[in-house]
């Protein structure tokens, strides 16, 4: 059971069902979501996603896939390590999601470098917001108590 009640309970997730006490809230998230979606590849949304989740270590998000995504990939996301199945896109987009999160937005010349060989600039400010409405999208799960999800 959550910490405050669900309000909209055909909501697809928690934090919306929770959410939608404050439709202003609601509606802002809601259009960052499609904003981020129309600017990045599905899969680069969900690998930042879950890349979040595992730094943030919020079991809920861990639990579940909003994006289809290769098995291997997703495995690399959720325990930080190395692949060669990631792309040097993808590589870069996790690497910006780690440096982000632990140096509190503060990141090196040599990977912005790296970034700006495989994102535009418009890419570059979605993946920042991506990183930033996951993030509170997951400690709003983690203060919340959202359980986590059995697939």
């Amino acid at each position: 059971m959550t910490r405050l009640p669900y309000v909209d309970h055909d909501a697809p997730t928690p934090l919306q069902k929770i959410v939608s006490e404050t439709p202003e809230i609601l509606s802002a998230y809601l259009q960052m979501e499609k904003a981020l979606g129309n600017v990045l590849k599905p899969n680069i949304l969900e690998l930042t996603r879950l890349r979040v989740a595992a730094n943030n270590d919020c079991k809920f998000c861990k639990s579940i896939e909003l994006n289809k995504l290769d098995a291997n990939k997703r495995n690399v996301a959720l325990r930080k390590e190395q692949s060669i199945d990631l792309t040097l896109k993808e590589e870069a987009a996790l690497q910006l999601v780690d440096e982000v999160m632990a140096y509190h937005g503060i990141l090196t010349d040599q990977l912005f470098s790296k970034v700006k060989e495989h994102f535009s600039a418009k890419e570059i400010i979605a993946l920042l917001f991506q990183i930033g409405q996951k993030n509170s999208g997951g400690w709003f799960n983690i203060a919340m108590d959202v359980a986590e999800q059995n697939n």
